[in-house]
């Protein structure tokens, strides 16, 4: 689990204008690609400039030649999505089946003291079961805020 998972590739779309109405040809006016972070444009106007729109407007770039336009837009959008990835993710190998655990044994100490006998006896071993379940998913959302 070392391996980095790729990042899909930005799907373009042309922008067609009519800048007159005596063309009756759409003039080519950009580029646009639809993301999860938002909408990038590669606008032909004088430099070729690459913008992203969208929690936020930001300038990638400007640049001579639209292969270069998508080359920055492309690695722009490698970028914030890579950022939000783990550097180590075998860091959290095992963190599912820890979890799996102490949710287990929360539910288990829940059904003891909910569905089984109640024994005046077993009320404290019961509340002491289901108290360490709680301590043990409190520590894991401790874990996970801290790290």
């Amino acid at each position: 689990m070392t391996d980095r998972p790729a990042i899909k590739p930005l799907v373009w779309e042309e922008i067609h204008y009519n800048r007159s109405n005596e063309e009756p040809i759409p003039e080519l006016t950009g580029w646009y690609a639809e993301t999860e972070v938002g909408s990038y444009y590669v606008m032909l106007e004088g430099r070729i400039e690459v913008t992203l729109d969208g929690f936020q407007f930001h300038k990638v770039g400007s640049f001579d030649e639209p292969e270069a336009a998508f080359e920055a837009a492309q690695s722009d959008f490698t970028a914030r999505i890579r950022s939000c990835l783990l550097d180590k993710p075998e860091a959290v190998e095992g963190e599912i089946e820890r979890v799996a655990r102490a949710i287990d044994g929360a539910w288990w100490a829940w059904a003891d003291v909910h569905y089984s006998e109640d024994i005046p006896g077993d009320r404290l071993a019961k509340q002491k079961s289901l108290d360490r379940a709680k301590a043990a998913i409190a520590a894991l959302t401790q874990e996970a805020t801290h790290e």
